[in-house]
């Protein structure tokens, strides 16, 4: 079951910027057009349930109370958790991969990439949670999907066909 009601194996949920989206059960959630931001997916292979916060910027809102504040990566991944626990996971049983963060506009004094990178590992990395998988950097556009329930996680990179990031396996 999504968060929005219960879902059959070839739906699609778009994960749009600044969002963070859950699914349980059957489909697929989808984040594209992934620049400078960062997917941060997370999978809960027993419940079977998962995520996507498709994070704009470093840090946490500024203001208390910010209707965008999952643009931001501290409030994204908190919200991702938050969101996670209600289906019943448990935090040692998660699993991240991180999908973005490419300077697609190819400027040479660009921070936020590195910024974007720096602040979602930072945050995991206080939580104790590891990544299982990375897609980072370079200079062009991203797109991710997780596939529930086999847990199969793919990427494409520019206009490349998707690739496996993770095959639903797990380790």
């Amino acid at each position: 079951m999504s968060e929005s009601g219960p879902q059959s194996q070839t739906d699609v949920v778009e994960v749009s910027t600044g969002e963070v989206k859950l699914l349980g059960g059957r489909g697929v959630l989808s984040a594209a057009a992934i620049g400078s931001c960062i997917a941060v997916v997370a999978l809960d292979r027993e419940v079977p349930c998962g995520g996507i916060a498709h994070v704009m910027l470093p840090g946490r809102a500024r203001r208390e109370g910010d209707p965008q504040k999952t643009r931001y990566a501290e409030d994204a991944i908190e919200e991702l958790l938050r969101r996670l626990a209600r289906f019943g996971t448990d935090p040692a049983r998660l699993q991240f991969y991180l999908v973005g963060a490419g300077n697609v506009l190819q400027r040479p004094d660009d921070t936020v990439c590195a910024g974007n990178i720096s602040s979602v590992t930072g945050i995991l990395d206080s939580k104790c949670l590891a990544p299982w998988g990375l897609s980072l950097g370079g200079t062009r556009r991203r797109r991710v999907r997780l596939h529930l329930p086999s847990g199969r996680i793919e990427c494409a990179i520019g206009d490349a066909p998707f690739a496996l990031l993770d095959d639903g396996v797990g380790r």
